[in-house]
């Protein structure tokens, strides 16, 4: 089981590193605005980096959940299915994992990392407690639920601190939509029968990818926003 595990969480270990390199690019505008007192500009930024975020995140978990045990015969080969389960329920700490990174570096941008080592604190301890119940009881699958537990609760925490500092909440317009294109993915994804992983992705993300922009979920003005700016005179 723990090799079953192994395989399921590398999609994790993968999908960390993308939004975290993302936002080491972004960080020096977020400690910028606010250094400069920019609290509206710093929350602009903070907030399409969450529609982007959202845009992402969102078909990622749908396909991810539709196509698990495609994705598991890819990465793995034959003899891994029984890993499918855990990495379906795995692609549930998506949004932690993202909006974690979003909100983890928007506590630095605004000095208060120290305060929140207690909450990381908190957050490993009470993972710990729940990894010793869960995972005698249910295995993968309770670790995967305790893992989904964790980075949801740490979300939690450090956008709380963001929002209650700086003020700077999203308006859930394009997650909203980006869920709606991600539905519609997920149904033609089951109702097609059952592809490989590769040709799966291709046909789950034009029709994702088609229906996002005609909702308007993601427009170049919105991308323009996040590039780095130069400070006014």
């Amino acid at each position: 089981e723990v090799g079953f595990y192994g395989v399921a969480y590398r999609f994790l270990d993968v999908f960390t590193a993308v939004p975290a390199m993302f936002m080491g690019l972004l960080l020096p505008s977020l400690v910028a605005d606010w250094s400069a007192g920019r609290r509206e500009e710093f929350g602009r930024h903070v907030n399409k980096t969450f529609d982007l975020f959202a845009l992402t995140i969102a078909p990622m978990v749908a396909g991810g959940i539709a196509i698990a045990p495609s994705l598991i015969a890819l990465v793995a080969g034959e003899g891994f299915d029984a890993a499918a389960p855990a990495l379906a329920v795995l692609m549930l700490a998506t949004p932690g994992i993202f909006l974690g990174a979003l909100y983890g570096h928007a506590v630095v941008g605004i000095g208060k990392q120290k305060t929140m080592v207690w909450g990381y604190a908190a957050t490993a301890a009470l993972t710990t407690i729940i990894y010793l119940y869960v995972i005698p009881r249910w295995g993968i699958v309770g670790a995967a639920w305790a893992t989904v537990a964790s980075e949801t609760f740490m979300l939690a925490l450090t956008f709380e601190m963001v929002r209650r500092t700086s003020g700077a909440r999203p308006r859930l317009v394009v997650t909203a939509k980006a869920i709606v294109a991600s539905v519609a993915m997920y149904a033609l994804l089951k109702w097609l029968p059952p592809m490989t992983a590769l040709p799966s992705i291709a046909v789950g993300a034009a029709p994702y990818a088609a229906l996002a922009v005609a909702l308007r979920a993601v427009t170049l003005a919105d991308l323009q926003a996040l590039m780095p700016h130069r400070p006014p005179d």
